[in-house]
């Protein structure tokens, strides 16, 4: 059952790639026509941050990044480039369009490298949300989450 308001857990950051990886595995292979599946699922979920006032495109000036590139129609993902990009009612309204386009669709962010957020890895599901700093504890994520004012916890 999908939920609009899990809180973001946050864990190690091997925890997080393991649970990476076992996601990607339960999805099936990429459909025949899946880029117009993805295109739908990337217009929704560009609505919702355009709607909370985020911007998002290929510019160097935007929240989030995203160069329009694509590998399966159930997974997207941005790059985050403000500290102000996420916050906790964006993530429920992203989790609400993910859980709408597929129950094993996934949604995930990174710390663009030019921002104090590189490291930060945040994943979407429809039940739950994710976030894990590279090579790092969850207690340490949450110290770094904390120093670059992000507000996701």
């Amino acid at each position: 059952m999908p939920t609009t308001t899990s809180t973001v857990s946050v864990i190690d950051y091997a925890k997080f790639t393991a649970l990476d990886e076992q996601l990607r595995k339960c999805r099936a292979a990429a459909f025949k026509k899946g880029y117009e599946t993805w295109e739908r699922y990337d217009a929704a979920i560009r609505k919702v941050m355009r709607r909370h006032g985020k911007s998002v495109g290929w510019d160097a000036d935007v929240d989030f990044y995203h160069g329009g590139d694509w590998f399966h129609e159930l997974y997207d993902g941005f790059a985050l480039m403000t500290t102000t990009a996420l916050s906790i009612p964006l993530l429920h309204d992203l989790q609400a369009t993910v859980a709408r386009h597929h129950p094993d669709a996934l949604l995930s962010f990174g710390g663009e490298i030019s921002t104090p957020m590189l490291g930060l890895d945040v994943l979407v599901t429809p039940t739950q949300i994710w976030a894990a700093w590279y090579e790092n504890t969850a207690a340490t994520c949450k110290r770094k989450i904390r120093k670059t004012g992000v507000q996701i916890l």
